[in-house]
């Protein structure tokens, strides 16, 4: 084989290679991501046809700016872009909408309201995705955020910051909380970032195949 040959087969070699791993990224180091309902269980993940997901925050006690870092805390866990967000202006081109308050009385949340400890006492959030019968996220997707007390004290503000990265990643299919509690995906989330565990998490659910999709855009 000539020294062409052998090159162009390398490189046809890693390229296979590459095509591989972003088929079926190998992650062992996961949680379970998916919601379990009595016998069912619901996975979900933005299709490439939805992104970047658009996220409007209001602008209350920097929540613009938290939606910004959290974006991109999340991004580097997608390797081959599999999720991109970015935040907008108006909130009626959002997918999903940051709210400072508690979800409206009767609302139906799938994701259990954060029930946070003293590790994060300053501060709790709720994430209603709202699923029909057929299996399809109605948009926008809500989060609601709040301080307990003083939300412009200095510890207020991290506790919203960390939390609210913490929101974005139910919006972007981990419909659990992590068991451990160094994963921003612990029900009490106390570190300021995703750990490699929440990105192996997050990696591996946007390749393991959805039974939940977004309705179309309104």
């Amino acid at each position: 084989m000539s020294a062409r040959a052998t090159v162009t087969a390398t490189a046809l070699a890693l390229m296979a290679a590459a095509c591989a791993d972003i088929g079926s990224p190998s992650r062992q180091d996961i949680y379970e991501w998916r919601s379990i309902q009595g016998s069912d269980t619901l996975s979900f993940h933005w299709p490439q046809s939805f992104l970047p997901v658009r996220i409007w925050a209001e602008d209350q006690y920097s929540l613009p700016a938290f939606a910004d870092s959290s974006i991109a805390a999340w991004k580097p866990a997608f390797l081959y872009h599999e999720w991109d967000a970015v935040r907008v202006a108006d909130s009626a081109d959002a997918d999903v909408i940051v709210r400072y308050g508690s979800p409206p009385a009767g609302d139906d949340i799938l994701l259990e309201r954060l029930a946070l400890d003293a590790r994060a006492a300053e501060c709790e959030a709720a994430t209603l995705p709202h699923i029909d019968a057929g299996r399809e996220v109605h948009l926008p997707m809500h989060v609601y955020i709040r301080a307990r007390f003083a939300p412009e004290l200095p510890a207020t503000q991290a506790c919203l910051a960390l939390t609210l990265t913490h929101e974005i990643g139910h919006t972007l299919g981990i419909f659990q909380h992590s068991p451990h509690p160094e994963d921003i995906m612990n029900g009490n989330p106390a570190v300021p970032h995703p750990s490699e565990r929440d990105r192996n998490t997050a990696e591996v659910l946007y390749h393991t195949p959805a039974n939940v999709s977004p309705a179309p855009r309104p």
